[in-house]
């Protein structure tokens, strides 16, 4: 039983029924009621005139009560991650060059697309010389996509993350530098200078870095921010003018973080500007390029770009690698 006193002497207006006072029952931590847990109980309250509680003005109504389990509802939430890797980004395109070539019309993180004789971006069936979907030629188209002693040539790919982890993820590379039929090698650019190093025409090098313009990690066209008039088309520009994180985004790294070797591919390829690197040991064990460690990773896209320089004395012959990117969640 519980006794509430009216120690403040306050009274109730008698003549106006819409009079009222609030009583709230409360617990501390040495005075609480206990629930029954189980089975009935009832509730009763009484009014007295008095704080002898002899004069009964109101015998209330007694309330029955039934104390019954919770229904409890469970489920589970799989981990689950998208990971796809491309020489296009479909998001580069309008929705009607998309259909057009019997390709999805854009979502809000759309699968990164592989070169395709009829597909985006490609004029006609002879682009590729009938490679196979996946190639990337390096050097000049004019000549066979030769590389020359003193011209640097890029070309890019691109990768596709979402993850539920709540730890984040983290993307590799592996792979080996460019070789050719008799095992001559074109010598990777070192990992281990900070911020990678500069092209230098004249000089053996092959490496690789995330084209990005800084800007919360949006990825750069041409030396460009993506989303620009000039590069991107009008899907592109309209995801540029009109972002919204819940819907779609620009395409952008963030919130992966890239390792500092890898981080500054952007820029102009005749000026020190953009910077590469290439570990050596790719080949051997799986190289971190961009991580995030704190939180799900909600459609993160980086742009590769990838350079190659010859000396004089570099030795002729067909030079072909294969990088593999890899996503690993962090749970």
């Amino acid at each position: 039983m519980i006794t509430i006193t009216n120690s403040g002497g306050q009274a109730l207006n008698g003549t106006d029924p819409g009079d009222y006072f609030k009583v709230i029952f409360f617990g501390t931590d040495d005075n609480y009621i206990t629930n029954p847990g189980a089975g009935a109980f009832f509730v009763r309250m009484n009014t007295y005139s008095d704080t002898a509680m002899t004069d009964l003005v109101d015998g209330g109504v007694t309330v029955a009560n039934v104390m019954n389990e919770s229904i409890s509802i469970q489920t589970k939430v799989l981990e689950t991650m998208d990971f796809s890797v491309g020489t296009h980004d479909p998001d580069t395109y309008n929705d009607s060059v998309l259909t057009g070539v019997g390709r999805p019309a854009h979502g809000s993180c759309s699968t990164l697309l592989m070169a395709d004789p009829q597909g985006p971006g490609v004029t006609n069936s002879t682009t590729y010389n009938n490679q196979p979907h996946n190639v990337l030629q390096l050097g000049d188209p004019n000549a066979e996509y030769s590389l020359k002693t003193n011209l640097a040539y890029d070309v890019n790919s691109y990768w596709r993350l979402s993850s539920n982890s709540s730890g984040g993820a983290t993307v590799y590379y592996t792979g080996h530098t460019l070789t050719n039929t008799v095992g001559d090698e074109i010598a990777p650019l070192t990992d281990t200078v900070a911020g990678g190093k500069e092209s230098i025409t004249g000089t053996e090098q092959f490496g690789l870095a995330i084209q990005q313009d800084g800007t919360a990690g949006v990825f750069a066209v041409d030396g460009d921010s993506y989303g620009s008039t000039s590069t991107a088309g009008d899907f592109a520009k309209l995801v540029a003018d009109d972002a919204d994180p819940v819907k779609s985004h620009l395409p952008q790294l963030y919130p992966l973080v890239p390792v500092t070797n890898y981080s500054n591919g952007a820029g102009v390829l005749t000026t020190t500007d953009p910077k590469f690197a290439f570990n050596a040991h790719a080949d051997s064990y799986a190289v971190p390029i961009a991580s995030e460690t704190t939180d799900v990773v909600n459609c993160v896209t980086a742009k590769m770009r990838y350079v190659a320089n010859i000396a004089a004395t570099t030795p002729a012959g067909i030079y072909t690698t294969k990088i593999n990117f890899v996503a690993s969640p962090q749970y």
